[in-house]
């Protein structure tokens, strides 16, 4: 099996030269790939129509989605596109805040802890942790933006 030697990867597309025809070949990670995760690893066919070969890439980024979307914000900048590069840092910080809030409401009640698995309690301890933190959190946010929307809106 040959190998793309020639690659670039993007948060949305792994591209790379076809080790056979030579064509930069573009696979985008959800509709070519069928995966959005680090690839290791994969078989492929070139979506050349002319070449059809089947060869292997690997050599991705293992860079979090956030990071790679704002990686790519500086090829955008040296062809003086700023508005797409704005756009991408913006979406990079979107990405950042919500793997950010994934961390604190789903990890951090583990970490807390301490978690350690006890084979006796590892069905009911996780989730109450996680049920009880989840809870709260959630709770305590949504009645300070309701005490503050009340007060903003009262005033009108």
């Amino acid at each position: 099996m040959l190998y793309a030697r020639e690659i670039r990867t993007t948060f949305e597309t792994f591209e790379g030269r076809c080790p056979h025809c030579q064509q930069w070949i573009i696979f985008n990670r959800l509709e070519n790939l069928d995966d959005a995760v680090q690839i290791d690893f994969a078989e492929v066919t070139c979506l050349n129509e002319a070449c059809r070969q089947p060869f292997a890439i690997n050599g991705d980024t293992v860079d979090p989605p956030f990071a790679q979307m704002l990686f790519s914000a500086f090829p955008l900048m040296d062809r003086k596109q700023y508005g797409d590069a704005t756009v991408a840092i913006c979406r990079s910080y979107e990405m950042f805040f919500a793997h950010s809030l994934y961390e604190m409401l789903v990890w951090q009640p583990f970490v807390g802890e301490r978690y350690e698995p006890d084979p006796v309690k590892t069905a009911e301890r996780p989730e109450a942790a996680r049920a009880k933190a989840l809870f709260d959190g959630s709770r305590d946010i949504i009645w300070t933006l309701a005490d503050e929307l009340r007060v903003r809106y009262a005033a009108i």
